[in-house]
């Protein structure tokens, strides 16, 4: 094949033209820094040079006005095209400058287009995008400060009925046994299982002393359930909150006959709002951190999590409501764009009883995915998936 065979017809966007000659320029974008007392200078290569594309073009035959027309009018869109070069093909350019059409009654029937193009592409880089997952944390830390402060405003066994120090005790030790408890759950990933029985023990051991304290004892509290968000790696594992989301909702009521009476059911509902603040706050924290392995788990996360605080902002102070409302708008703006791009579910039932490679080679052309599905659908057999049954599979965009 000759290189005239080779030429392939020049055409900007729809407009089709002729080309005479073209040109271009090409290098490297070099700085050149020349110091006192030397001779040569030190070429700084800042990466390859805009390719510029120089054409003289032309439309001609009788009907030329309209291809001369429908050129201008290419040139005059805004934003990158499509350049067709006769001797590089395709190729995504910016006109630079245009001159013409050049016409004349010596040449009739033909006009003509002085053109120059720079080789572009999508502005991909630089731009601005927003770390939603940084966002959620930082509302996180603001929403659990205003929670700590809130109950060490409250909270008060000091020069109190003995009684009101031990109730306090019990109610604090409940939570350090449903923290304790939720390391043995599913999902609940204990590197080191010494040292978190080591920091439960220590609360235990300290919370004597931090009753007294409101605010240390506050943010030991906080402390602690945050160390649980760093156990639960998966949003399944936020199964595992459940007992601290409701806790002590199974309490009972205190009698409200004395002043002391009246005391002691004031700390404990501030004890127990604050243990209930602090878990769906490290919940959330927690989530900020995790991968979703499709869109219908981010929105069923999001919405729980959605859910968890309203309960909680739904019997706090103004402050903290505020800081939670902050957090809660936050953390659906991170999980939906975190999830916007994520595979949709759909259910889809097999005729017969198949391997699971066997649908996973069906549905995606990929048979190692067959461990996806395995998991989604809690599947016991993967070599006899029954037929007739619905799957919940992902539908890859």
């Amino acid at each position: 094949m000759s290189w005239k065979d080779r030429l392939r017809p020049a055409k900007f966007r729809n407009a089709s033209f002729q080309v005479e000659c073209a040109d271009g320029d090409l290098g490297r974008r070099i700085a050149l820094h020349e110091y006192p007392g030397r001779d040569l200078p030190y070429a700084e290569d800042m990466g390859r040079k805009s390719r510029e594309i120089s054409m003289t073009a032309y439309v001609l035959g009788p009907d030329y006005m309209d291809a001369r027309d429908a050129l201008s009018e290419a040139l005059e869109t805004a934003g990158p095209g499509t350049l067709v070069h006769p001797y590089r093909g395709a190729l995504t350019v910016a006109l630079l400058s245009a001159r013409g059409p050049q016409e004349s009654t010596r040449e009739g029937g033909m006009a003509w287009f002085s053109l120059v193009f720079v080789e572009t592409d999508e502005n991909r880089w630089p731009r601005v995008v927003t770390d939603t997952s940084a966002t959620v944390k930082t509302k996180a830390e603001e929403a659990a400060e205003a929670a700590k402060t809130g109950f060490a405003k409250v909270f008060d066994v000091a020069k109190k009925a003995s009684y009101l120090a031990n109730a306090a005790l019990n109610v604090a030790g409940s939570f350090l046994d449903s923290v304790e408890a939720i390391a043995a759950k599913p999902f609940a990933v204990v590197s080191n299982m010494y040292d978190f029985t080591g920091r439960v023990e220590a609360l235990r051991n300290q919370a004597i002393n931090l009753i007294y304290a409101p605010a240390d004892l506050a943010n030991a509290v906080y402390v602690l359930t945050d160390y649980v968000g760093d156990l639960i790696t998966v949003p399944y594992g936020l199964k595992n909150y459940d007992s601290l989301f409701v806790f002590g909702d199974d309490f009972e009521d205190i009698p409200a006959t004395t002043a002391n009476r009246l005391a002691q059911a004031a700390n404990e509902e501030a004890l127990v709002s604050l243990i209930k603040q602090v878990a769906v706050i490290t919940a959330v924290k927690a989530v900020s951190d995790m991968a979703f392995d499709n869109y219908t788990q981010a929105i069923e996360t999001r919405d729980l999590l959605a859910e968890r605080l309203d309960d909680v902002m739904a019997e706090a102070s103004d402050t903290v409501y505020n800081a939670l409302w902050d957090l809660r708008g936050a953390m659906i703006k991170d999980i939906s764009a975190r999830g916007a791009t994520l595979a949709r579910l759909i259910d889809y039932t097999p005729a017969s009883t198949l391997p699971a490679l066997v649908i996973a080679h069906r549905l995606y052309g990929d048979a190692s995915r067959e461990s996806e599905i395995i998991r989604r659908n809690n599947i016991r057999h993967p070599g006899f998936v029954p037929g007739g049954v619905a799957l919940e599979v992902a539908l890859d965009e």
